[in-house]
């Protein structure tokens, strides 16, 4: 039995002043997850001026994100304007651990992930890192290979940042 997701958003909320044509000035968040993805869009000073929010019901639906996500990007007057001053993805995933800078090596960022996880990981995800500079720490997350290629291949942005929204 196949269930059908729907893909229209669950909020939306927008300033009257928001234009969709002037992406070069706005920073465009999306949040990624295997049930949900949500996007909001920023002016330069980091005020929101255009949110969505979508739910996917995960446990009625076999169907990947990256088979999800081009039909919410198809045709969606925000998602296909472009290109933006920046990108910020947010990768919501239960595997994900906090390392302290001094003892962040880049070729044991998997490594890490399987001692949390109690595995390794498939070989569909890979580990990827996001240093909190501030506060002397990076993030390792898994991600998708899929997910990675849609988005690095489907955006447009001067900056594109992937971190752990976890």
């Amino acid at each position: 039995m196949q269930i059908a997701v729907t893909l229209a958003p669950t909020v939306t909320i927008h300033a009257d002043s928001f234009d969709p044509r002037q992406t070069d000035k706005s920073v465009l968040c999306l949040e990624v997850g295997r049930d949900r993805f949500q996007l909001l869009v920023q002016d330069k000073r980091g005020q929101g001026l255009y949110l969505e929010d979508y739910m996917f019901p995960s446990l009625l639906t076999d169907r990947s994100l990256t088979s999800i996500l081009p039909e919410v990007f198809r045709d969606h007057a925000v998602l296909s304007a472009g290109p933006w001053q920046e990108i910020r993805i947010g990768v919501n995933s239960p595997s994900f651990t906090l390392i302290p800078k001094q003892l962040y090596r880049k070729e044991y960022a998997g490594s890490y992930l399987a001692l949390m996880r109690g595995s390794a990981l498939p070989a569909h995800e890979f580990a990827q890192a996001y240093p909190h500079e501030s506060e002397g720490f990076l993030t390792v997350f898994n991600l998708e290979h899929p997910l990675a290629d849609y988005f690095f291949g489907n955006v447009s942005a001067s900056a594109l940042d992937i971190r752990s929204s976890s």
